[in-house]
């Protein structure tokens, strides 16, 4: 049985994210004139339509043959070939530094709460019409954690869902197909475009507005530094927190 304070201690916690998330919207909103000037720090894609669509070939098949341990490997593997073979090192094209792994934390932490407050209230809106329409909310990944119980295959889980997935769709979408998009369209529907694509992979629509919304919300972030090691981390910090409720959820039955 669980202990009577964990669920008011949980409850008080989420009460005060949602309340520092609140302040950060108004305070982003006060600012809005200076933060917005700082955008567009996202470099010019190197990558034709050709090797976008090469790339995003190789993952729908892998995807199709049911071979998801290879995602990873083909989605950052390959852009990182796709981008030498254009002359461009893609690491530095991302400005991934190592030494910089604190930085990606903070801006991908403060974009996290800024975030959480209309992303909660999105996806509350978006499980009242499912349940209106008698449609299960929770997507199928979701459903196969809850049901794991070998702790060892719950560390696997997390390793995926907090460390190898934000990686390479951050690669896939932020680092390739946002830039590209966007030499060729508005920034803003290059994100919307872009992050509706991550969305869709999901494979679930009632994840569609909520996943789009932080799609351009790691976007934003990407063009506000200019380094993908921020959206990554902010992916990153959105699924380990995701994955805590839900481990809490499991302990509580």
């Amino acid at each position: 049985m669980t202990a009577p304070w964990i669920p008011v201690a949980v409850n008080s916690l989420l009460l005060a994210a949602l309340t520092v998330s609140l302040v950060s919207g108004i305070r982003f909103i006060a600012n809005r004139k200076t933060i917005l000037a700082r955008r567009g720090r996202v470099p010019a894609c190197p990558l034709t339509g050709g090797d976008l669509l090469l790339l995003g070939g190789a993952l729908g098949l892998a995807g199709a043959c049911r071979l998801a341990w290879l995602l990873p490997l083909l989605a950052v593997g390959g852009a990182v070939i796709l981008y030498r073979r254009r002359g461009v090192n893609a690491l530095a094209y991302w400005r991934w530094q190592p030494a910089a792994l604190p930085f990606y934390a903070r801006q991908g932490l403060r974009g996290y709460l800024l975030l959480l407050l209309p992303l909660t209230v999105s996806a509350l809106l978006v499980a009242g019409l499912c349940q209106w329409l008698g449609v299960n909310f929770t997507q199928p990944q979701v459903e196969l954690f809850m049901e794991l119980r070998h702790p060892r295959q719950i560390g696997w889980f997390l390793f995926l869902a907090v460390i190898v997935a934000p990686v390479w769709e951050e690669v896939v979408f932020r680092g390739a197909l946002y830039p590209y998009l966007k030499q060729h369209l508005p920034a803003g529907w290059a994100a919307l475009l872009s992050s509706a694509a991550w969305a869709a992979i999901h494979l679930h629509w009632p994840v569609l507005p909520p996943f789009t919304l932080l799609g351009c919300a790691l976007c934003f972030l990407y063009e506000q530094t200019g380094k993908l090691g921020c959206p990554v981390a902010l992916h990153a910090i959105f699924n380990l927190t995701s994955m805590l409720l839900l481990l809490l959820l499991k302990s509580m039955g």
